[in-house]
């Protein structure tokens, strides 16, 4: 209560939590989150080494969602409909969900300030959907750089069926579940001002004075780094033992200096993103035993230390060369400092690794492929030779960007941002987008209640029933749904709305007759529509009292039995499955589809579809169809033709 009291003076709110609870999300943040989200397949079957091969732990998953739940819980008990809720970063990516549960209406943002990763990868998580669709749960979603945000819509796309589209003036958006997101790009900025003034600060003073007094009469090429495997410090050690064998002119004038952050003692990391400090010590040792000279200070330095603003803004103002070799940062804040130590002498030159996403704003560094190890080399030497002028040139356009990106500037336009989607998009304009609005629960149970005769209609696979899978049983043309039927809890369940008088019970689906009354048949007095309708069966209450030997009945086609708009569309289908490798041809006793949902590039494939949609129109003279009574639709993922 105490410490309510106190937090509640800054405008805080705590969340109380088991420390055991704690750890384990933790635990998972940083042994699956943390690598896969920065593109690390983590499970492989194949690894020589068992103890670098995980499983996926469903105890840690559960503790992660608890500790979301737990978040969401507190914000929800302390806000209302009117307040803006920014959640950050995937530690509480699951945040957005459990609020849209609890309450769907209310505004809420989320801010990813790590990469995000490319569909191949993310596809590996076990739990890749509840995370995308807690996202989405989001009326915003910002990612630092748009390559972020790209991978986001592919995973998207790929992995949930869910498409974007751009709406007026540029922004763009993904449907699900009958929402709206706006996703964007907009890096995080630092506090450049704030930075400016501490840099007269005696802390940071002195200490960019030792490091300058230390390396005297040198160019230090400098930087600061986190230790993980993403930084690719021992890869920036090797590269620079190669620069100092090759560029022999630089031995005298040059000097490594790497700082890195030590990490908490609690952080996980160790098994799937730690670096080993000591082999990095080894290399430093090996450079300066090959190119060293006596008396003189050492080309390589490496510091294992803990961060601090003043430690920082010492070390980039002391360095004169910034090398960054990551080979994968959500953003990477170092080389904004280093223009901000520098703001006063105007001096200083970046390269920039191409995996970090500031190398996509800081458009004056040198930009490097850091596996290319001549292209770092050559960046190097450019560099360090670089003119006077060239110099000037570059750092003003870098230093002025940065100058002008400061984080109060950042955070008002992600608030604006989120409170224009506010007052923009309410229930009912999210039902336009992704389809009907949710129902109110209680409405629900209260009008079923109250009426005394119900029309209950309920689609099958993906409501009742697992969505379906695909299956091959004799070849290309064979491949068809394979779906799984209900639980006897569920079918259960339509047999007590069945006895219901007052209910008239129906189950939709796209199935064939045989699979409905394989799975359904024991429900009496259910209707059934195979099919999409062509074929059913009526309820018990439409029934009457006659007794019908043809249970199952079809509609009635004008044209009879012809088959002969099955032949040919099946011989073009036929064509396009050929072609469009991972698309199939569904055939149903009323309508044909080629159906590309499990295709990778659907988007691409669109253009096909759409072609495909045109060949078979029955209302274009030109069309394959022309004269058939049938009806083409071009729909997500699929031609259908019926």
């Amino acid at each position: 209560k105490k410490l309510t009291e106190v937090l509640a003076k800054h405008s805080c709110i705590p969340v109380f939590l088991d420390q055991a609870a704690v750890d384990n999300h933790n635990t998972f943040a940083e042994e699956y989150l943390w690598p896969v989200f920065h593109n690390m397949k983590i499970f492989d079957s194949a690894a020589a080494d068992d103890s670098h091969c995980y499983s996926f732990d469903r105890d840690l998953w559960k503790s992660f969602m608890a500790l979301n739940n737990a978040y969401a819980e507190v914000i929800t008990s302390h806000a209302d409909a009117s307040t803006l809720v920014w959640i950050h970063d995937y530690e509480l990516i699951m945040v957005p969900r459990y609020v849209y549960h609890r309450c769907p209406d209310w505004t809420v943002g989320l801010f990813l300030h790590c990469s995000f990763p490319s569909t191949e990868v993310m596809r590996c998580l076990p739990v890749r959907e509840e995370i995308l669709q807690s996202m989405l749960s989001s009326r915003v979603v910002t990612f630092q750089i748009f390559d972020y945000l790209r991978h986001f819509m592919s995973c998207c796309a790929e992995l949930l069926g869910a498409k974007h589209s751009f709406q007026k003036g540029g922004i763009l958006q993904v449907e699900h579940e009958s929402r709206v997101t706006v996703i964007q790009a907009d890096h995080f900025a630092i506090p450049y001002n704030h930075l400016v003034k501490r840099l007269s600060d005696e802390k940071v003073i002195e200490r960019a004075q030792s490091i300058k007094e230390k390396f005297k009469g040198k160019i230090i090429i400098g930087s600061y780094d986190r230790c993980d495997c993403f930084s690719g410090l021992a890869l920036k050690l090797r590269i620079f033992h190669r620069f100092l064998s090759e560029y022999r002119q630089y031995r005298k004038s040059v000097a490594l200096v790497q700082y890195i952050r030590q990490p908490p003692k609690d952080v996980s990391r160790a098994s799937k993103g730690r670096i080993d400090v000591e082999e990095l010590m080894q290399l430093a040792a090996e450079t300066n035993k090959a190119f060293g000279m006596q008396g003189e200070p050492p080309l390589v330095s490496v510091v294992l230390e803990e961060i601090t603003r003043e430690r920082t803004l010492g070390v980039m103002m002391a360095t004169d060369v910034l090398l960054d070799t990551s080979i994968n940062d959500g953003l990477n804040l170092a080389p904004f400092n280093f223009y901000a130590a520098h703001s006063q002498d105007q001096k200083g030159v970046a390269i920039l690794s191409e995996f970090c996403g500031c190398s996509s704003v800081l458009t004056g560094a040198f930009k490097v492929n850091p596996w290319h190890t001549n292209a770092v080399l050559t960046a190097l030497d450019q560099a360090l030779s670089i003119t006077p002028e060239e110099q000037k040139v570059r750092f003003t356009k870098d230093h002025s960007y940065v100058s002008t990106q400061t984080l109060v500037h950042w955070v008002t336009k992600n608030l604006t941002e989120l409170k224009v989607t506010q007052g923009n998009i309410d229930s009912a304009d999210r039902a336009n987008f992704g389809g009907p609005a949710t129902l109110d629960a209680e409405e629900v149970v209260e009008a079923y209640r109250k009426a005394k005769k119900r029309a209950i209609f309920i689609d099958n696979e993906g409501t009742i029933a697992a969505k379906a899978g695909w299956k091959i049983s004799s070849g290309q043309v064979a491949l068809q749904k394979e779906g799984q039927p209900p639980d006897p809890s569920v079918l259960d369940q339509l047999q007590s709305l069945v006895n219901d008088r007052g209910n008239t019970v129906v189950v939709l689906s796209g199935r064939n007759k045989d699979s409905m009354d394989r799975w359904f048949k024991s429900v009496d007095g259910l209707g059934m529509c195979a099919e999409h309708g062509f074929n059913r069966v009526l309820p018990a209450t439409l029934r009457g009292s006659s007794i019908d030997a043809e249970r199952w009945r079809s509609q009635n086609l004008d044209f009879g039995d012809s088959q002969e708009w099955k032949v040919i569309v099946k011989e073009l289908v036929q064509q396009y499955v050929r072609r469009v490798q991972g698309s199939i041809l569904e055939e149903k006793a009323s309508a044909l589809s080629w159906n590309y949902r499990e295709v990778g590039a659907t988007g691409v494939v669109d253009d096909l579809a759409n072609q495909l949609a045109r060949f078979l129109d029955p209302q274009d003279p030109k069309g394959l169809l022309y004269g058939y009574p049938v009806k083409v639709v071009n729909g997500k993922g699929y031609v259908e033709v019926k």
